[in-house]
């Protein structure tokens, strides 16, 4: 499995070499119908694929499952990354967030895959479950925690949202979610230490 996993990250990131330019944006992938067939085949779970372009002031990448407690997010698990690149590509592989996530990073002269970042599994009996994923480009900031997923667990209704919700967490509580969670990545001028 862990070839295959290989394989597909190898087809996908042959467009890294080549991302880049003057604007600092986190987007979706822009994959041809191939790799969309390919990404089909290989990954059964939910899958984002993000281009990165950043300026040469790029450090590290952090990438972070929270949890809605009340109005507040609370850090459930994550992870961070040293990059020596300013642009490339970022796959994030996951099912039920609150089961852990898959990351994987390329760039030019750099590749990471982790397995990890397991929060403490929920009792989901009885719920019904959401996501919504990032769909378009957004600016990238430094040291700003950009939204590329959140998911919701209910017993009642789902309400249409976007990404851009993680940021008016109040309109996520008072929609009567069981339980909110989020995933976000952070890009950093610090280098990790």
């Amino acid at each position: 499995m862990k070839r295959i996993f290989a394989l597909l990250f190898c087809l996908l990131f042959t467009g890294c070499a080549s991302m880049g330019g003057d604007s600092m944006t986190l987007s979706p992938a822009q994959l041809t119908q191939k790799e969309e067939q390919m990404v089909q085949l290989l990954t059964p779970n939910q899958g984002i694929l993000l281009d990165f372009a950043a300026d040469e002031q790029l450090k590290s990448l952090s990438v972070s499952i929270k949890e809605l407690d009340g109005t507040q997010w609370v850090s459930v698990g994550g992870g961070s990354y040293g990059l020596e690149d300013s642009s490339g590509r970022i796959a994030l592989q996951f099912d039920l967030l609150d089961e852990g996530l898959r990351t994987a990073i390329q760039t030019k002269n750099y590749f990471v895959s982790s397995n990890n970042f397991k929060p403490e599994k929920s009792d989901r009996e009885g719920l019904a479950w959401g996501s919504t994923i990032l769909s378009d480009s957004v600016p990238l900031e430094y040291e700003t925690e950009i939204p590329v997923a959140i998911q919701a667990f209910t017993t009642g209704s789902f309400y249409s949202t976007d990404v851009s919700a993680y940021y008016e967490p109040e309109q996520l509580a008072e929609r009567g979610y069981t339980k909110v969670l989020a995933l976000t990545i952070t890009f950093s001028t610090q280098q990790l230490t």
